[in-house]
């Protein structure tokens, strides 16, 4: 009976010595997952808008690209981004010949149309990527990002004047409420 206890205690202790750190895939789909705290969502009747947070670390893995990464490479590429709030905007129409027509306006005009509202203070977008138009599935995705200002008030991104709408539209700013997860490095 003692050595079960001992061995029952061995097991869990080294359990919870474990690193629960994720791989880079894993990292990156906790972060793409709904229930984690990353995206918000909203739909205009005419177009659907998915705005995912992408934290320094996410944007690394992204670089890297590999399921083996060296913690030096991480490391500074996570550095390089800490100054910055950085997003994917995804916008979707279920009509893909309304999302084809203003493709070119999302590609390369928007970027002055696009503002962080945090409290008081207003964000110009100083980071803007716009990838081709998929126009299988009717998607425009744009990476855009602010000077990190470190408010703690509820954040918005403002689109102004654009052909998604007649009216502004505010996206509420996602907010993970559980800290970011390790990943492993090598």
């Amino acid at each position: 009976m003692p050595n079960k206890v001992i061995t029952v205690f061995s097991l869990m202790l080294f359990l919870y010595s474990c690193d629960s750190s994720l791989t880079p895939y894993e990292f990156k789909k906790y972060v793409e997952n709904d229930e984690n705290g990353y995206i918000s969502n909203i739909d205009n009747g005419t177009f659907s808008i998915q705005l995912l947070y992408t934290p320094p670390e996410y944007l690394a893995v992204s670089y890297l690209r590999s399921n083996k990464i060296k913690s030096s490479d991480f490391k500074t590429l996570v550095d390089g981004y800490q100054d910055f709030d950085t997003y994917k905007l995804s916008i979707r129409s279920d009509d893909p010949k309304s999302m084809g027509g203003i493709s070119s306006y999302l590609s390369f005009y928007m970027q002055p149309q696009i503002k962080k509202v945090c409290g008081t203070d207003t964000a110009e977008c100083i980071i803007y990527q716009a990838e081709p138009y998929n126009a299988i599935d009717g998607q425009q995705k744009i990476e855009i990002g602010f000077q990190k200002n470190n408010c703690n008030q509820e954040a918005w991104i403002v689109l102004k004047d654009t052909p998604l709408s007649t009216t502004e539209i505010n996206i509420p700013v996602p907010k993970p409420e559980k800290q970011t997860p390790q990943i492993e490095l090598y």
